[in-house]
């Protein structure tokens, strides 16, 4: 959560340069797969942000007492999104690939332990 401060800008874009991270038990390959930039959500609008420029954006801004950071946001059954996220991933899988998520994410299930962690840019700064 980010506190905007009194006469500041603070915004959170997605984050779409930046890996997702998966909490499933997946040979390394198929791991790295899944968690690079740009899978899964959703894209940029024209003129829109969703990378690291928005750091430069708000110093070209002129905006002053800058905190820049990256940020993930775990993304858990309770969310809405989580079933979309799963079908996302799944879509992009071939048959035997298809087969080891289903089973990685029956196992995490049965542990408990299945989440996955979406990534943000933020940015707060004041106006001078």
């Amino acid at each position: 959560r980010v506190t905007r401060p009194r006469g500041g800008v603070a915004v959170i874009v997605r984050a779409i340069d930046m890996p997702w991270w998966l909490n499933l038990p997946l040979r390394p390959a198929l791991k790295t797969k899944l968690e690079a930039p740009g899978w899964v959500g959703s894209g940029v609008a024209a003129q829109g942000c969703g990378d690291a420029s928005i750091y430069q954006r708000f110093r070209r801004a002129g905006l002053t007492q800058l905190s820049l950071f990256p940020h993930l946001v775990s993304v858990t059954k309770a969310d809405p999104r989580f079933a979309m996220f799963q079908q996302q991933y799944l879509a992009m899988l071939d048959g035997e690939e298809a087969i080891e998520w289903r089973s990685a994410v029956a196992e995490a299930e049965a542990d408990g332990t299945f989440f996955m962690a979406q990534p943000f840019h933020c940015a707060v700064g004041i106006k001078p």
